[in-house]
């Protein structure tokens, strides 16, 4: 199969989609806001099924807790609270703000390499 030519009047689009009743379909209706409550049990939910994986994981010779200070509580306020926020959020920021995000997270990662590995010598 070959393309021969195309058509490009605006019109004459508008008059054969029209015609075959194509010409003010949407394809699916936008998508539904959640309400802050919705995200917040999202949020809630997620972080305390992840907390309750390292739990479970922590009870299990796989994985172990070095710090007696970090365990189940630390774990779900430091890292999967802020973890679903951003995730829940982030789809909508506009694309130049999730750049910047996830730039200011790469950067906060490559201090704490060094910060942690080679000056505290903890990694």
């Amino acid at each position: 199969m070959r393309i021969i030519s195309f058509i490009e009047d605006r019109n004459v689009i508008r008059i054969i989609l029209t015609h075959l009743g194509l010409w003010l379909i949407r394809s699916r209706p936008p998508p539904k806001k959640h309400t802050s409550i919705e995200t917040v049990s999202a949020i809630a939910a997620n972080a305390t099924l992840a907390s309750v994986l390292e739990i479970f994981l922590a009870k299990t010779t796989a994985f172990v807790w070095v710090y007696p200070w970090w365990g189940a509580t630390t774990v779900f306020i430091s890292v999967y609270i802020p973890f679903f926020v951003i995730s829940a959020y982030c789809y909508d920021w506009k694309p130049a703000i999730q750049k910047k995000f996830i730039g200011g997270l790469f950067v906060l990662n490559a201090a704490m390499l060094i910060i942690f590995g080679a000056v505290l010598g903890w990694i």
